[in-house]
């Protein structure tokens, strides 16, 4: 009986490491074979057929997948989930994924539907609760209930973003020397700037800056990022978190 109860033992906590470490569940991983893609496991051995243009990660349970021009979403069994319809799709975050239809841009979530409608001239992904979306030329977010937040100017928190990138502000293009050591291995040097959007939420603040940065070799990339600021107790707004808006 007891090297029952010790078999039965190693047994449950094998299924436990099993499941922790994802050995039970293997992780997909995109895999190339020529000018097609699929999925493999771990040991390559391939899980999803080869037969894609394109795919991006597994993300909350799905990925986007590229077939003739068109993209959809597959289930980690291979199932085609939602249709592979769109001009262009992102990864799922947050429940939902934004995707471009007609040339234009909207969210839906894992059943398909739409719903946020395809009407943006740009987007990017869900986080926080938020997204960055860009309509008529003006940039601004929107929440999961499509409510739009395009004129909320919160110059407190605008200020903050001003001086940290003033001070990262040096040296000619190439220059990767950073004054200031936060989120220094997000952007290279900064060069020029333009704040297109600042929104206070929920006692978090959220800014748009089209920033202007230099890689090693000198060339510039003129990328928009999206700071997070979270406001202290004593009022002020401190940066939280640096990401890539689109």
């Amino acid at each position: 009986m007891r090297n029952l109860k010790k078999v039965f033992a190693i047994t449950f906590l094998f299924i436990l490491l099993g499941t922790t470490l994802g050995i039970c569940q293997p992780e997909l991983i995109p895999y190339r074979k020529g000018n097609e893609w699929g999925f493999c496991d771990r040991n390559k051995k391939i899980v999803i057929p080869i037969k894609y243009d394109d795919v991006g990660s597994f993300s909350e349970g799905l990925a986007r997948v590229e077939l003739n021009g068109k993209w959809g979403y597959i289930d980690k069994e291979g199932k085609e989930v939602i249709p592979i319809k769109y001009d262009w799709a992102r990864s799922f975050s947050e429940g939902l994924a934004c995707v471009k239809l007609n040339g234009k841009y909207g969210y839906i979530d894992k059943e398909g539907k739409e719903v946020i409608p395809c009407k943006y001239d740009d987007a990017g992904c869900f986080s926080e609760g938020l997204a960055c979306v860009e309509l008529n030329g003006k940039w601004g977010y929107i929440d999961k209930e499509g409510k739009e937040y395009f004129e909320n100017l919160q110059e407190s928190a605008k200020k903050v973003v001003e001086e940290w990138l003033q001070a990262q502000k040096r040296g000619e293009w190439g220059d990767i020397y950073w004054t200031n050591p936060l989120f220094a291995k997000s952007l290279y040097a900064v060069r020029e700037w333009e704040i297109v959007n600042c929104l206070e939420y929920k006692d978090t603040a959220y800014v748009i800056a089209r920033i202007s940065s230099s890689t090693k070799g000198g060339f510039p990339i003129i990328v928009l990022w999206r700071f997070t600021l979270k406001k202290q107790p004593n009022g002020d707004w401190k940066i939280s978190n640096l990401t890539e808006a689109q």
